[in-house]
């Protein structure tokens, strides 16, 4: 059995009120303090179960419940591949979460800072006319069904390469992916 220490019971005792009905909670031999000291070891208990059943909904804690998140989110799919990390299978289902009901310019903004990008979007007629921000695109897209995204250029997926060239699928590979799955419009990138 835990016996509870005065740092417990003071973490205890600070959530009752300071008024005259509760004044008896400092005074040691009080029968208000006696009755928080029995309280006391039924909410460490109860605390403790609280953080059992709180780790056993962690899908970060629980391989089986990996699983099964990946399986109501539908992963893997052609975006997003399994992988044998736990933690790079948690930041995949969040990623997934995330794309749920993704509408707006920040909610792309969001889901691309999740995976390490910093974006900015804008809408084709924004991006696309005069007067002209560079890099200019020229593009005979009907502007309205385009969206441009702007991908700092301190994310470099092009030259110099390093030899030999190894050819992977890399994190704008599944950005692409999954905004190309995320938004009904031609969509431009362009590296700033």
């Amino acid at each position: 059995m835990n016996i509870i220490n005065d740092n417990n019971l003071e973490s205890i005792i600070k959530y009752f009120r300071s008024d005259k009905l509760f004044i008896a909670k400092n005074k040691n031999g009080s029968n208000l303090r006696k009755l928080i000291i029995a309280l006391s070891r039924e909410i460490e208990r109860f605390e403790n179960k609280l953080q059992e059943v709180w780790n056993g909904y962690d899908f970060l804690n629980d391989e089986n419940m990996l699983d099964r998140w990946e399986k109501a989110l539908g992963i893997p799919d052609d975006c997003i591949k399994l992988s044998d990390d736990n933690k790079k299978r948690g930041e995949n289902i969040i990623l997934k979460l995330s794309c749920l009901g993704a509408s707006t310019a920040s909610d792309f903004e969001l889901i691309a800072s999740l995976m390490g990008f910093e974006i900015e979007v804008l809408d084709g007629k924004t991006a696309l006319t005069f007067p002209y921000e560079f890099p200019i695109l020229f593009s005979k897209q009907d502007y309205k069904f385009t969206t441009v995204i702007n991908i700092n250029s301190n994310y470099n997926s092009g030259f110099p390469y390093t030899f030999p060239i190894e050819f992977i699928e890399d994190e704008s590979y599944r950005l692409k992916c999954l905004f190309k799955k995320l938004m009904p419009s031609n969509i431009v990138y362009r590296y700033i």
